[in-house]
């Protein structure tokens, strides 16, 4: 009875130490992602206010200076000319007048100066108007200078209010700019609290099951021992009774083991389901590839985590243009939990990046976004020559215009596979990484520029498929893939996918997956 009572006392205390913490995570984990998702909706519904709003009207104020001068201008050589219907043929007052009505109904933005330009541009123009016709028409010197006087003032006045629309706007698009890059830090940071956090309860919950369980296993050694000792001297009725207590004993502490080794399943079990949730997150900041029809004849992605989640992610963001779209492909350091976190990191900033550069502050130049993710991630995570956060990607960006089919693309240890005219090309990117204490905080990455045809192809992968061990220790290599590429690059996009897949498994036979993979094909 009273080793019963023993087996099921330590039983509870087990789960007890074991489900307090993880239930403590799980809470943690849940507010935590659910605050992530919140500041990337922020950034999100901010850049497309940027995008969709805030720039147009910015563009449409900025016009409006400039249809004020030409409109000026314009009356001026009317007036010189002699001329009546240049006045009349004088329609760029309809188009201010257009922008600063768009400006007042836009609910996006509170604009207090819109009304008031396009109050005070009405009255200048209508006097503007009747005082050219009225030079026009000969009439006194003395009128003359006074309209003219009376003209100055307004065109003064009109230009000061279009000058302070403009202000007004443009420290909206700053207010929004900041708060855009302040939620991008925050997003950040509850990224680096939560793997903290995830990190420690593992780290807490191994050291306790791998205590009890080392405990367990001296005190059963122990029995045995003595078992073992004991069986040497019994020669009696009463040494073999103490046998059979000893027996008993043993058998009880084997039952307490495999409670712990089920208990240890069901943390494991715990475990595997929050990874398998925090996949669904990291499946969510995957982009939509609907932008690229507007770009190419068809395309394909390739994506396939070595684990439940990976370190491998892609970007497709079209720009504020409608003409141009950035593609990314990166592949974030390690794998499993490890590299799904810093995917998480590498979305924060990839967002904070589109938003500089819809807003202007940045070149849509693959180099330069290679440059601003390395100075980015080696701030962020304070690496210097002492720093233990030795972390960072490989990865390669692509910049397309399509109104001068022009294509750009700078790689960090990631090549860019080019097929024009059944002719492979291999572009390379440069030998450093994007972070990682090894890498200068300044580091430059080389550009390539592509003249884009009709029916070119363009392959980015990262080195999931070629670092792939098989049969005889053999790797699949470039080589493999080069050719592979060469053999079903006039196949349609869905049966390359395919292909290359089939290619891989064939392949890999029954070797593990060795690292994540992600392979993006487009033809133009």
């Amino acid at each position: 009875m009273k080793e019963k009572l023993i087996f099921f006392y330590q039983k509870l205390s087990l789960i007890q130490k074991l489900s307090i913490p993880l239930i403590i995570s799980l809470l943690f984990g849940a507010l935590l992602t659910v605050m992530i998702v919140k500041q990337v909706s922020i950034i999100d519904n901010n850049t497309i206010l940027l995008k969709d709003n805030l720039i147009p009207l910015l563009e449409k104020s900025t016009n409006n200076r400039a249809l004020l001068k030409k409109i000026s201008e314009n009356l001026t050589f009317a007036i010189l000319a002699d001329e009546k219907d240049m006045i009349s043929e004088i329609t760029d007052n309809n188009t201010i007048e257009k922008n600063l009505k768009e400006m007042i109904s836009n609910q996006k933005i509170a604009s207090s100066y819109a009304q008031i330009s396009l109050k005070s541009f009405s009255n200048y123009f209508k006097i503007a108007t009747e005082v050219a016709l009225n030079l026009i028409e000969d009439a006194s010197e003395e009128d003359s200078t006074c309209n003219m006087n009376k003209l100055l003032i307004k065109y003064n006045q009109v230009k000061k209010d279009f000058l302070a629309l403009n202000n007004e706007i443009d420290y909206a698009i700053s207010k929004k700019t900041s708060l855009i890059e302040k939620t991008s830090q925050e997003a950040i940071y509850l990224t680096i609290l939560y793997v903290s956090i995830f990190s420690l309860v593992l780290f807490f919950i191994s050291t306790l099951i791998y205590k009890d369980f080392n405990r367990r296993i001296n005190l059963l050694s122990q029995s045995l021992d003595s078992l073992g000792v004991q069986k040497k001297l019994m020669t009696n009725n009463d040494n073999l009774s103490l046998l059979t207590n000893h027996i008993n004993q043993t058998i009880t502490d084997y039952a307490i083991i495999e409670s712990q080794r089920k208990e240890l399943s069901k943390v494991n079990r715990d475990i595997k389901e929050s990874i398998e949730y925090a996949s669904f997150i990291q499946e969510a900041i995957l982009p939509s590839l609907t932008p690229l029809k507007n770009y190419t004849q068809d395309y394909f992605i390739y994506w396939k985590p070595r684990d439940i989640v990976g370190g491998d992610i892609y970007f497709v963001s079209e720009l504020k243009s409608q003409n141009e779209i950035i593609i990314m492909v990166i592949d974030g350091v390690g794998h499993g939990v490890s590299g799904a976190f810093l995917t998480i990191l590498v979305k924060a900033i990839e967002t904070q990046i589109i938003a500089e550069i819809n807003s202007g502050k940045l070149e849509p130049s693959p180099s330069k976004i290679l440059q601003y993710f390395n100075k980015s991630i080696k701030t962020m995570l304070k690496q210097d020559k002492s720093s233990k956060s030795n972390t960072g990607f490989d990865g390669g960006v692509l910049y397309y215009n399509k109104e001068t089919n022009i294509c750009k693309y700078a790689g960090a240890k990631t090549d860019l596979y080019l097929i024009q005219n059944n002719q492979l090309e291999i572009i390379k990117g440069n030998r450093k990484n994007v972070g990682f204490v090894r890498t200068k905080i300044d580091q430059k990455y080389k550009e390539h520029k592509i003249y884009i045809e009709k029916g070119t192809k363009l392959y980015i992968s990262t080195d999931g498929i070629t670092d792939q061990e098989g049969l005889n220790n053999s790797i699949y290599g470039k080589d493999k893939f080069k050719d592979l590429l060469l053999k079903i690059h006039k196949q349609p996009f869905i049966k390359q996918k395919e292909q290359i897949k089939e290619s891989f498994c064939t392949f890999k036979d029954n070797y593990k997956q060795s690292d994540d993979i992600t392979v993006l094909g487009i033809i133009f």
